[in-house]
This record gives structure tokens, C-alpha cells and sequence, in this order.
């Protein structure tokens, strides 16, 4: 369990995201979904490689974005639960155009891991997403920022779905 300070700081990390992923309405997504899509958007840091490979905490996502997962699927409890929402993240179809205008499909994971020792799961973003998450300008329109802080204190995802739109225009 997370101190209060170390849930405040978590809370503050920065989401930085593409507008055109925002207004493409991409982030039509339920509640547990889009929290968990955010937060591991949350997790690239400026120095971020674009290949990197990345871990979280089920126990630390769920406290960061206020979610009270319960029950159980075939995957055993809440870790079972967010493994089968990346899961499904990683197979969404994104429909995005390239620097030169061509049209591509992607999804937003290129793979996604469960481990062994009952709290992480591991991922990695997709190799085309890659311009619309790492590394982006401060263009005018170009992106938005927020935090998780703002975020998690949402209960619904219409209203963060609502909110990162008005941010992006």
C-alpha cells in the first residue's frame, strides 16, 4: 500500500498525449479502460526511448486511479481484471496516418505480459504509436498534457473522455 505522499506524488505524474489520438476518438473506452490507458500513458517520462519496456503495479494503478476492482474472471481477481483490459487495449484498432500521409492500423500495446509474482504486468507500446506518445513538441495544437491527479478524481469515462477533448482543442 502506498503512503499518502508516495499516492500524491504518483498522482502528479504528467499525461502527455497527441491531440489527434484525443480527437480521433480513440479514448472511447469505459471507465477501467481509459484509467488504465492513461496511467500507463503517464508512465513514459520525458528521457523515454521509444522502444522501452515498461511494468506496473496492479495494486499501485488501481490506488493511483481510485478503481475498486472486485470479483474474480478466469484470470484470478483484479490482476486478472487489468491484464484482460490491456489485453483488449492491445487489440483495438488505431487507424492513424504517417508523417507522409499514408494510412496505417495499429493497436496501443505490442505486447502485453503477465508475471509471475501476482502484481505486474509488463508492456510495451506499439512501434507506430510511438510519434503520437514520445518526444511530441510543444506545437500549437500539437498536444495535451494533464495529470493523473485530475484524471482519477473522475468517476466517469464520458467525463474524461469530455475533458481531454476540450483540453485538445
Amino acid at each position: 500500500m502506498l503512503t499518502r505522499s508516495e499516492l500524491a506524488e504518483a498522482r502528479k505524474q504528467a499525461i502527455v498525449i497527441s491531440n489527434r489520438l484525443i480527437q480521433d476518438r480513440y479514448f472511447e473506452l469505459s471507465e477501467i479502460p481509459l484509467k488504465t490507458l492513461l496511467y500507463t500513458i503517464s508512465r513514459i517520462k520525458p528521457e523515454d526511448e521509444p522502444n522501452k519496456d515498461y511494468t506496473l503495479s496492479v495494486r499501485e494503478l488501481c490506488e493511483v486511479c481510485n478503481m475498486k476492482i472486485t470479483g474474480t474472471n478466469r484470470y484470478k481477481g483484479r490482476r486478472g481484471l487489468v491484464y484482460a483490459v490491456m489485453r483488449e487495449l492491445r487489440a483495438r484498432h488505431l487507424d492513424l496516418f504517417d508523417e507522409k500521409g499514408c494510412e496505417f492500423n495499429t493497436g496501443w500495446f505490442s505486447w502485453v505480459k503477465m508475471e509471475d509474482d501476482n502484481d505486474t504486468i509488463s508492456y510495451s507500446f506499439a512501434k507506430d504509436l510511438m510519434p503520437y506518445l514520445f518526444h511530441l513538441k510543444m506545437n500549437m495544437g500539437n498536444l495535451t498534457i494533464t495529470t493523473l491527479e485530475i484524471i482519477c478524481a473522475m468517476e466517469r469515462a464520458t467525463s474524461i473522455r469530455l475533458y481531454l477533448f476540450l483540453r485538445s482543442i
